[in-house]
């Protein structure tokens, strides 16, 4: 099987970016990447979350102000994404399927 068509199936199949920080294993690094963005924030950016899977990091940055693009590679990640979307007060920018060595931006 081709790497590329290895890691869609991964991710397709197992679905584990859909809560993954919020699990008590993974929410120390969920909080220390959120640090270390936060260094390089400036008001109101426009933002391009590449290989963002389900928003974890879009759907906060954009609570904050800013203007996020999401795309990723996986179909069940966008999907979640999507779901995750119509479930916040703030939406992003865009959601899209694609792949980071062709971005649309």
């Amino acid at each position: 099987m081709d790497p590329q068509k290895k890691i869609k199936t991964f991710y397709d199949e197992t679905g584990m970016e859909r809560d993954r920080l919020e699990l008590s294993v993974f929410k120390l690094e969920k909080t220390r990447t959120q640090q270390i963005i936060e260094r390089n924030l400036r008001p109101e950016m426009e933002i391009a979350d590449i290989g963002g899977a389900s928003g974890a990091y879009s759907f906060w940055l954009q609570k904050l102000g800013h203007k996020v693009h999401l795309l990723d590679f996986a179909e069940t990640h966008i999907e979640m994404a999507r779901q995750r979307g119509r479930h916040q007060s703030f939406p992003l920018s865009s959601i899209t399927l694609g792949d980071a060595r062709a971005l649309p931006f």
